[in-house]
């Protein structure tokens, strides 16, 4: 399996060059039998090679010594990644340059005294989200109810760390929703995107923002709770994903729905394919080909998806190079566009970083 990649490279983020020029076609990053871009930030960029880690950017070292536990949902901002959630739903954070004998990866959060972790995922604004996982047990039977869970939202930093010192002190705003656990949690530049096995939850703690959530905010919906969004109820979803303005999920049948809009502050519109039509709240995408969408990823203004015969598509903000489409790499692309240079390539997976795409290939 070999990673490939394109897009901004201002901090080496992409290659280890020593003066790292963008990437304006996918050029090959890492190569093992088992490849997996596990945290695309700014700066930084964190694969997993064969059950190692090893990170990308601005970094004192290019591996990282991970806990014995599997860890999932890294999570970081621009300065780069903060931390993971270990497989025994503990908060491990990072440590770029330890202290004499420590690891990389510090436990956090505290074994039987603080809740289970499943999901963490920080906003471009700074906001914090986390999900942790209860159960509770009947006592006429004796058996144990499907789990539900509780969201956590934090303002800052600050108030997430804090949480782990004393859970019970208003650090946070909690909501519990009494469904089977989360699946994944994905952050944009203020919102949340939450994908259960039964629907996907947005929220935001920014009431500038409510737009961006997919749904339109009632008394009983509020835009500051997790609330399901509406356009999607029936289907079954396999991947969310979300980065700056843009959110968007993928159906088991194969159908890419979007909910994206403008920056706030930017007059130009984003590309028309993904807007959709005026008072459309989640919109399915046409690529325009045959075939189903197997996978996709989210950029800051540009989005990538991979077809079920190993085609990619691409759609946006083509600046830095970030669709790997070659040439100057500027200016918006309105329409889907196939990216040629990956035509005939097993192309099996896509991330997108803020301004950078990863795609996995296998051969």
């Amino acid at each position: 399996m070999r990673v490939l990649a394109c897009g901004f490279n201002g901090h080496g983020q992409l290659s280890e060059q020593k003066k790292p020029n963008d990437l304006y076609e996918y050029q090959e990053i890492a190569l093992g039998n088992s490849v997996e871009v596990v945290f695309a930030g700014w700066s930084q960029t964190v694969i997993r090679v064969n059950g190692s880690l090893r990170i990308l950017g601005h970094a004192s070292a290019s591996n990282i010594e991970a806990p014995a536990v599997p860890l999932h949902s890294f999570f970081g901002d621009d300065n780069g990644l903060h931390g993971a959630v270990g497989a025994d739903h503990q908060l491990y954070l990072f440590k770029e340059k330890p202290d004499h004998r420590e690891p990389n990866f510090i436990l956090w959060s505290k074994p039987g005294r603080t809740p289970n972790i499943s999901h963490v995922a920080i906003a471009g604004n700074g906001t914090i989200a986390m999900t942790t996982t209860t159960t509770t047990t009947t006592t006429t039977t004796e058996s144990t109810t499907p789990p539900g869970f509780d969201i956590h939202t934090f303002s800052n930093h600050s108030a997430f760390l804090n949480f782990f010192r004393s859970p019970s002190s208003p650090s946070s705003l909690s909501h519990h929703i009494p469904t089977s656990p989360p699946l994944s949690l994905a952050a944009g530049a203020t919102t949340f995107t939450l994908h259960t096995p039964t629907s996907i939850h947005t929220w935001t703690a920014d009431a500038r923002h409510t737009r961006f959530l997919g749904r339109t905010p009632t008394p009983l919906t509020p835009y500051d709770e997790p609330h399901p969004i509406p356009g999607l109820e029936g289907l079954f979803i396999t991947k969310i994903a979300s980065r700056g303005w843009n959110s968007a999920a993928l159906s088991k049948q194969g159908g890419l729905y979007t909910w994206p809009q403008a920056k706030p502050d930017e007059s130009r519109e984003v590309p028309e394919p993904l807007e959709g039509e005026e008072g459309e709240e989640v919109h399915l995408q046409d690529v325009g080909e045959e075939g189903d969408v197997v996978d996709f990823g989210v950029g800051v203004g540009h989005v990538v998806l991979v077809m079920g015969d190993g085609r990619v598509f691409g759609i946006g903000e083509e600046g830095f190079g970030r669709l790997g489409l070659g040439g100057e790499g500027r200016g918006v692309r309105r329409e889907w566009v196939e990216v040629e240079g990956l035509r005939g390539r097993e192309v099996e997976g896509v991330v997108c970083g803020e301004l950078a795409t990863f795609v996995t290939v296998r051969e």
